[in-house]
């Protein structure tokens, strides 16, 4: 019974151990996973998660690419700004999914890649030139 139980007890800590170095990123996946792969140096999650935000960027963009705006088309590695971005996103959401934090960061990053004269952005009126360097507390 002892050596049975013993048994048990090892297949389930085998089991819980595979499991764990065979992490598998979807759009379900929380943020979490992501970081702990990071923090401990997780080559396969790390490639995983890799591959995972390649693919979440390459889909926005599918979607994009008959708009004008322009939109991050690079390969990303590691230390990719959108990679980071994305890894800051979790560390302040770490109950989101890292599908959630990708989508934010890609919107961020193609926000600031977008020219701002094609943001609707108008020349000063006259009003507002006039103001500049004026201090409003000397009226």
């Amino acid at each position: 019974m002892r050596r049975t139980l013993l048994v048990g007890a090892l297949l389930i800590g085998i089991s819980s151990m595979s499991s764990a170095a065979e992490v598998h990123i979807d759009e379900h996946t929380l943020c979490p996973v992501a970081l702990r792969a990071i923090d401990e140096s997780d080559l396969p999650a790390i490639k995983d998660f890799l591959r995972f935000v390649q693919g979440v960027f390459d889909e926005l963009n599918a979607g994009r690419r008959d708009q004008e705006e322009t939109a991050p088309t690079a390969k990303l590695t590691g230390t990719s700004t959108e990679v980071l971005v994305t890894l800051g996103f979790c560390r302040q959401h770490p109950r989101s999914t890292i599908y959630q934090e990708t989508a934010d960061a890609y919107r961020a990053m193609r926000s600031l890649r977008t020219p701002l004269s094609t943001g609707g952005a108008e020349a000063p009126t006259q009003k507002q030139q006039g103001n500049e360097g004026t201090s409003r507390f000397r009226q």
